[in-house]
């Protein structure tokens, strides 16, 4: 049974700030004493963000579990698992998300690329958001640029009828002479749509003095269909002893 809406981390781009976000989340989420298991279904080239996550959980989620859909070589996961050979569907998805969807944790799922990069055989971020009907984020560097790649990736997820959308920027370390105005603008122009400014966590924002920083500027935003009511978690727990009390 599920208890409640995973969150599904996109980005506009590459390198848009999803593990940085990612992270705090997991951190904010554990600090309100959620069990929560953070996942990167699909990666290529290196595996610093799924190895991070790794890590972040103590080591105690396998990194196979983690990042099932991982494939050499700095391209599209798409490209990269068909150049080994491979072929990725949306039922291979399925198949992992239903043995990780156990229902006792909150999932946050962090996307590859941006929103409609291909994952796989006829997969994108939007497709896996549909499957697992969960609430999306949308995470892009606050600069010059920003407000077509944002009003874009939202256009397709409202297209696609995402039952929930907020937007994250994340300040860079000086800004540009956008960055003051884009929060603004894009409120303006997608009212309904809540946006976070997520602050710049300096050099080494992986440290735990940086992600309890972060965690600190993570509102109390997750929708309501992603959250889980006190009377929930201690229903939770009471089952969790009884059963380990079997």
């Amino acid at each position: 049974m599920t208890l409640r809406s995973p969150v599904f981390v996109t980005g506009v781009n590459t390198g848009a700030g999803k593990t940085v976000f990612t992270a705090a989340l997991h951190t904010w989420l554990q600090q309100r004493g959620h069990a929560v298991i953070s996942l990167k279904p699909f990666s290529s080239g290196n595996r610093e963000d799924a190895q991070l996550l790794y890590r972040l959980q103590q080591k105690r989620v396998p990194l196979r579990r983690i990042n099932p859909f991982h494939f050499p070589g700095e391209l599209a996961p798409l490209a990269a698992a068909r150049r080994a050979g491979a072929s990725i569907t949306l039922s291979d998805f399925r198949k992992w998300y239903q043995s990780v969807n156990t229902g006792n944790s909150f999932l946050v799922l962090e996307g590859a690329g941006g929103l409609c990069s291909p994952l796989g055989e006829g997969i994108s971020a939007l497709e896996i958001i549909a499957q697992v009907k969960a609430c999306t984020v949308v995470v892009a560097f606050n600069q010059l640029g920003v407000l077509n790649q944002v009003l874009l990736t939202v256009r397709a997820l409202r297209e696609s009828k995402a039952q929930s959308v907020q937007v994250v920027l994340m300040d860079g370390e000086h800004g540009d002479p956008s960055s003051a105005s884009n929060i603004a603008i894009l409120r303006e122009l997608m009212p309904g749509i809540e946006i976070l400014q997520f602050p710049w966590l300096g050099s080494n924002p992986f440290s735990n003095a940086s992600l309890l920083r972060a965690a600190s500027a993570v509102p109390a935003w997750v929708p309501a269909r992603a959250r889980i009511s006190v009377g929930q978690r201690e229903t939770i727990q009471r089952s969790r002893r009884a059963v380990g009390s079997r």
